[in-house]
């Protein structure tokens, strides 16, 4: 039965749950080396069940950044596979694989920032803009920060890697897939979005959605710190801010 249930599910949302776990074991990797490089002495008297707990509420926080990335590839993949038109897959998968490519940029980037002004990554990493010798200056002038940018180009190449061998598998499985009936590829549209929004949410209640205040596990500052995904604090402090420029 299970065989028969996974076997109804479309390839490109198959592809997707793949991506995301793949997502998940990295955004734990940057924060495992956030909280290795940014801990203070006093997190020792801080509970194990609440630096769990904080690590816990990370998969929220992580789960609706993915989902904000992927609704516009989710899309285009949804489209190619209603009309069956097997070539449009591709740009949605590079449209994919670049949104990842930025998110993960920002969080490896989040790690030397928030050792540096205390804070993750926001807006504030863009006032610089005027002055484009000093902050180049102030990364490439120091081996510190040489470091992450190696290891985002690591990361990077293994993204690249895995994502594309999921694809050409993808492509391969659905080269072998007919055509699906019309109103099943609506139904299997609409159950998927519906995910897509409470994922983005990371809330099912319908007065607020996930937000940093939900962060707040234990009263040290620093464990309140790690669940938050940087691409949170950053996206929203830049699509919301009241000064455009």
């Amino acid at each position: 039965m299970l065989k028969q249930f996974l076997a109804k599910i479309p390839n490109h949302i198959k592809l997707v749950v793949k991506i995301y776990l793949l997502n998940l074991v990295l955004f734990l990797g940057y924060r495992l080396i956030f909280y290795t490089v940014n801990q203070s002495s006093n997190i020792d008297t801080v509970p194990v069940f609440e630096k769990i707990w904080a690590f816990r509420m990370g998969l929220e926080f992580d789960t609706a950044v993915f989902c904000w990335i992927t609704f516009l590839p989710w899309t285009i993949w949804s489209v190619a596979y209603f009309f069956n038109k097997p070539t449009i897959y591709k740009i949605g998968f590079y449209l994919f694989l670049g949104f990842q490519l930025l998110y993960h940029f920002i969080c490896i980037a989040n790690i030397p920032y928030f050792t540096q002004f205390g804070s993750h990554l926001n807006k504030n990493a863009l006032l610089w803009s005027e002055e484009p010798s000093f902050i180049f200056g102030l990364i490439f002038g120091s081996i510190y920060y040489w470091s992450y940018l190696l290891l985002y180009l690591f990361i990077g190449i293994i993204l690249v890697k895995i994502s594309s061998k999921l694809f050409l598998n993808f492509k391969i499985a659905s080269s072998h897939t007919l055509k699906p009936k019309w109103y099943h590829a609506i139904i299997v549209f609409s159950l998927f979005a519906g995910l897509l929004v409470l994922g983005s949410r990371g809330r099912i209640s319908e007065r607020t959605g996930i937000h940093e205040g939900l962060a707040i596990v234990s009263q040290n500052n620093f464990i309140n710190q790690i669940a938050i995904n940087p691409n949170f604090t950053f996206w929203k402090s830049v699509l919301y801010t009241k000064n455009s420029k």
